[in-house]
């Protein structure tokens, strides 16, 4: 073990700096910071503070060969950082022998959602952290970096259910690649190259499957994807403990993918080269570059850089109607690590009931976990004796194919009558069974009731359902005689929502009280099991004054869903490929364009109109596009393992 502890931990905090110049910031150092435990092994870290600090954090892994100790902080060999005004946090992790790769991996991710949670205590931006490291400690660095993802939002600890991603990340000569190491087919999981360094990788399967597996699932390379933050790499061209292949490979996969990453060669050098730690400076030089705040943009406000990036945020949006098999989209989903919840139709048009259940059915298997699906229910048989054992007995057959929760639509309300002639009502009792099963299944109902007020008031060009009402005049129900008022449907379903209080109640767009949040805010401080989607309103929001809207969000914060109300379907045939790429692209634009107006500040362009964005607080914003869902969903987390930035480990 000494022999393998001289190697790589050569480098993190073990070299002796050179003594500090006059241009050196003087900094503050708190030590042995408790960040976590592990079987009773207390984890910490020592932040170190310059005098002018730039509001900025960086990670740096104290680790070579897997190794860590207190003992090898060294603060000056991160003085060029200091010097910038950058706050280190340097982190010191459980050592092998007693820990392995992915525990240690875990302790790392624990560090960041510890200074990411703890950041208004140290004065740093948490949406703009770095993360630096040597050898062991440079592999740890890109592991975060393209693994590091949403906290869990069910957490106990709130620690962790902060987010574990960095926005940059600079090192000196990281492993990336176990199983193709100098040389394709290499492997070196503690042999090889690596054999001194066996005690770090733990029972390694020797099974083949098995093997490439654990490889894979150590292995920065395996994990980059669309949104990997920037990497810088300097690596000697000799060196042989970890081949310079290592570095090459792992850029060339980050540029693969749009991101940036960039080599700087030490020519003959091995592991390690005279005068190193001065090259600390270039990691400066890289975090001033993607972590500091642009300045002289005209598309970016200053607060735009507190935004977290769009790929880094997990987003569930809980309201599609996808029935096309378009495996683009599918990808789409998986790049930036978004899910959705694919809505059946068909209640009130019993001929659409099966084929929609059906093929939602078909796509959440193909395409788990990033579709879902609600199944809804048979409303015209329900006049029929034995209505409510089948609509019962087909709801648990959606739930055992996958089904995670029931959609009801406002044809109760607005166009289904009952035997007597007058429209039926949410709050009719034939629900009451069906309702109460619900609530017993732990399934939320998904419930659009009503219109929005629009529907009852005259056509008016200016107003954001304009459009559909034009197109669909048969929804239109101003001046239509007989019509319930759209108070009236709503005050049944609060009736509804009286009688079953056990019952979580998702109501579809805003509860169709958009145009009047005052409105539904009486009624969520009225029936805590209501909730509310913002399916195909976020147009409306955007006509409303940004401060209000985002006071009624984060006042809310436990109650809102994302969602889009998306469709896409080709009847009789197949899509096209053409037609397929443009719904990706479609897609891709509104997830994103909601993304800003949800997360950044200030006035952006969106659909030629200037909008005030709601820049909400990130705890919000990850409740709002997956925390809730999650929540309310118990078998929408059930389904889903982590997402693609936070393997389980």
């Amino acid at each position: 073990m000494r022999t393998a502890i001289s190697h790589l931990l050569l480098f993190g905090f073990l070299a002796v700096s050179s003594a500090a110049t006059a241009a050196d910031q003087s900094f503050t150092r708190t030590e042995d910071v408790i960040y976590g435990r592990a079987f009773g092994t207390a984890l910490t870290l020592d932040v170190l503070r310059p005098e002018r600090p730039n509001g900025l954090g960086v990670i740096y892994v104290v680790s070579g060969g897997w190794f860590s100790s207190h003992d090898f902080i060294n603060p000056k060999v991160v003085q060029p950082m200091l010097n910038r005004g950058y706050t280190v946090f340097a982190v010191v992790h459980g050592s092998n022998p007693k820990f392995q790769i992915p525990e240690i991996f875990e302790q790392m991710e624990r560090s960041v959602r510890f200074v990411r949670f703890h950041a208004a205590r140290y004065g740093i931006d948490p949406q703009r952290i770095g993360v630096a490291g040597g050898s062991a400690g440079g592999h740890l660095s890109l592991l975060l970096a393209t693994r590091g993802g949403p906290g869990k939002p069910d957490a106990k600890d709130p620690v962790d259910r902060e987010s574990s991603a960095v926005q940059a990340a600079a090192c000196f000569f990281p492993p990336t690649d176990f199983l193709n190491y100098g040389q394709p087919g290499e492997s070196a999981l503690g042999e090889g190259i690596l054999k001194d360094y066996r005690s770090a990788f733990g029972e390694a399967p020797t099974e083949p499957e098995a093997k490439r597996k654990y490889g894979e699932r150590i292995s920065p390379i395996y994990h980059v994807r669309a949104g990997v933050p920037p990497v810088f790499v300097l690596h000697g061209d000799a060196d042989k403990l970890v081949p310079i292949q290592q570095a090459q490979v792992f850029l060339e996969k980050v540029k693969s993918v749009g991101g940036q990453g960039r080599l700087e060669t030490r020519k003959g050098a091995a592991h390690g080269w005279a005068n190193w730690e001065a090259d600390i400076a270039l990691f400066a030089d890289w975090f001033d570059r993607h972590l500091k705040r642009p300045t002289g943009s005209a598309s970016a406000s200053p607060a735009d850089s507190l935004a977290p990036r769009f790929e880094d945020v997990l987003k569930i949006d809980a309201h599609v109607h996808f029935f096309d098999d378009v495996p683009e989209f599918a990808e789409l989903l998986r790049r930036t690590q978004t899910r959705v919840v694919n809505i059946c139709v068909g209640g009130h048009q019993p001929e659409l009931l099966l084929p929609s259940e059906k093929r939602a059915e078909e796509l959440h298997h193909k395409y788990r976990p990033q579709f879902q699906f609600a199944s809804t229910f048979d409303l015209t048989r329900r006049n029929e004796l034995d209505y409510v054992r089948g609509v019962t007995n087909w709801l648990d057959e959606t739930f055992r194919g996958g089904a995670v929760m029931v959609k009801i639509w406002k044809a109760v309300g607005m166009e289904l009558q009952t035997p007597g002639g007058s429209f039926l009502m949410p709050d009719d009792l034939v629900f009451d069974p069906i309702y109460r099963h619900l609530a017993n299944q732990r399934r939320p109902l998904l419930a659009h009731f009503a219109d929005p007020i629009d529907a009852w008031r005259p056509l008016d060009p200016n107003s954001a359902h304009h459009a559909y009402y034009a197109s669909h005049p048969e929804w239109h129900v101003h001046g239509r005689r007989g019509f319930p008022g759209h108070a009236e449907i709503l005050d049944a379903r609060d009736r509804m929502l009286e009688r079953h209080p056990n019952l979580t109640l998702i109501a579809a767009h805003l509860g169709s009280e958009a145009h009047d949040l005052d409105s539904l805010a009486r009624r969520f401080d009225r029936f805590p099991n209501l909730h509310a989607d913002v399916a195909a309103r976020t147009p409306e929001l955007q006509r409303q004054p940004a401060a209000k809207v985002r006071a009624f969000f984060v006042r809310y914060q436990d109650r809102l869903l994302y969602g889009t109300d998306a469709e896409q379907y080709t009847p009789g045939r197949l899509p096209t490929a053409e037609e397929r790429a443009a719904f990706v692209a479609r897609m891709e634009k509104w997830y994103r364009n909601d993304f800003d107006y949800y997360a950044r500040q200030g006035r952006h362009q969106f659909g030629g109109r200037e909008i005030e964005c709601l820049g909400l607080p990130l705890a919000v914003l990850e409740k709002f596009y997956h925390g809730n869902a999650q929540r309310l969903i118990p078998s929408l987390v059930a389904d889903s393992p982590s997402p693609p930035h936070a393997e389980a480990n």
